[in-house]
């Protein structure tokens, strides 16, 4: 099968699958990326953040918003440090992340078709770079039950890339715009009840 052809889906079991060492560097899976590029390395930073795994949101979230950066300065294909390139996880790590994903990944293809492309080029392109890396921030915050919207955000929008779905990545902006009122509505509370306690305790001014 052509790479091209392939879902997203099948290449992520495919990389998670491939090869016979117990780890797999962040430069091998860009290898097999093809010409998907960038939407690609945004579902694959915003997947980790989909199951609870402590302390990866703010190392994940700074690559979305590095990676979605290359997109609001123009970039056609994404760049990556050596230093992040010779990185490595555990494949059987790999391989459970994308087995836990792909049912997901596999619903949201069903309806995903090339469509809508003005979302892939020039200056819309890299408005929706500039809040990629808005949502890459919020990722990156220390914020309680802040994380898992924001990656589904990002997950259907490098999804819609992949796919060549500008629905599917106006679905993602919804998502993401919902996340990010979401996100203000919990640190609002937060900043109201600390208030609160703060002259409960009769520390006003």
């Amino acid at each position: 099968m052509n790479q091209r052809d392939e879902r997203t889906s099948e290449l992520f079991t495919r990389l998670a699958g491939d090869g016979t060492f117990e780890r797999i560097s962040i430069g091998e899976i860009t290898e097999g990326l093809g010409d998907r590029g960038f939407g690609i390395l945004l579902c694959l930073w915003a997947l980790p953040n989909l199951i609870p795994i402590p302390g990866i949101s703010t190392p994940f979230g700074l690559l979305i918003a590095m990676t979605a950066g290359q997109m609001v300065l123009g970039h056609h294909q994404p760049w990556l440090p050596r230093s992040i390139l010779k990185r490595s996880v555990a494949r059987s790590e790999v391989r459970r992340i994308m087995e836990q994903a792909r049912p997901y990944i596999e619903r949201l293809e069903r309806y995903s078709r090339p469509r809508f492309e003005i979302m892939r080029r020039g200056l819309v392109e890299r408005l929706l770079g500039l809040f990629v890396v808005t949502l890459g921030i919020v990722l990156a915050l220390p914020i309680w039950g802040g994380n898992l919207l924001p990656a589904i955000a990002v997950a259907i929008i490098g999804i819609g890339l992949m796919e060549q779905d500008g629905i599917a990545v106006l679905a993602g902006c919804a998502m993401g715009v919902f996340s990010l009122i979401v996100i203000a509505s919990i640190i609002g509370t937060a900043l109201y009840v600390l208030v609160w306690v703060w002259h409960s305790m009769g520390m006003g001014l």
